[in-house]
């Protein structure tokens, strides 16, 4: 399974995309990754843009005219925009701004190969699911990241496999996609049911609410993993 890294430049400059775009190509073809980079040339077209939300990490220039890094963070953890904010500046007196909108790292202006690799590594460390994994629509098949998956669901003798947009079908058992998922983001609810627990809005006693509005049952003796499951992605990924 190929990785896959989706990865944003928001920057005023275009000598910062053509020199970003060659370290970020350099460092996945070294590490065997295939990428897709976006390029944003100010705050507010980055928050215009429909595409932000399938971001896995953004590289995001503090000091922009109109709307900075730092006001356009804000705006996007506000949409509940869940990549990982990288922030580009040479004004370090502006960290303290930007940890305060959850910053997961810094670059630093002039930038440097070494940092941006560093940078690239961690993102890597903490991400989840990004394994594209074949299903079928309109009888074509198709590919899934594995984040992108809020849940699957077993129906006779097909599962079913659903993101927040589109149903898909597997003729793969849902023991095979419980071996093939990541392990961190996966858990099985019932003997029917995988949930993605970074889908997850509230767990009872009796049923998982996900961002979708479906609620899935738990079977009694999942519940307390399923509970440790999300508690886990909730304070070591999220």
């Amino acid at each position: 399974m190929q990785e896959i890294l989706r990865i944003g430049i928001c920057d005023d400059e275009k000598v910062i995309h053509d020199l970003m775009k060659q370290l970020i190509h350099t460092y996945c073809e070294k590490n065997n990754i295939t990428v897709q980079v976006s390029s944003y040339m100010s705050g507010t077209e980055l928050l215009d843009s429909q595409d932000i939300i399938n971001l896995d990490t953004l590289f995001l220039d503090i000091d922009m005219p109109k709307i900075d890094g730092i006001e356009t963070a804000f705006q996007l953890n506000n949409n509940k925009v869940a990549c990982k904010t990288i922030m580009l500046t040479s004004k370090t007196e502006r960290f303290k701004e930007a940890f305060k909108i959850g910053a997961f790292r810094f670059v630093t202006k002039p930038i440097e190969q070494k940092e941006v690799f560093e940078a690239i590594d961690d993102v890597r460390v903490r991400m989840l699911g990004t394994n594209l994994l074949s299903v079928y629509r309109d009888g074509k098949e198709c590919f899934v990241m594995e984040k992108d998956i809020a849940y699957i669901m077993l129906d006779k003798t097909s599962a079913y496999v659903y993101t927040e947009k589109y149903e898909f079908r597997s003729d793969e058992s849902l023991a095979w996609w419980e071996e093939k998922l990541d392990q961190r983001l996966f858990v099985r609810c019932h003997k029917g049911c995988i949930v993605n627990v970074s889908k997850i809005v509230d767990v009872d006693k009796k049923n998982i609410v996900l961002v979708t509005g479906e609620r899935c049952p738990i079977a009694r003796r999942r519940a307390k993993e399923v509970e440790q499951r999300w508690m886990e992605y909730d304070t070591k990924y999220r």
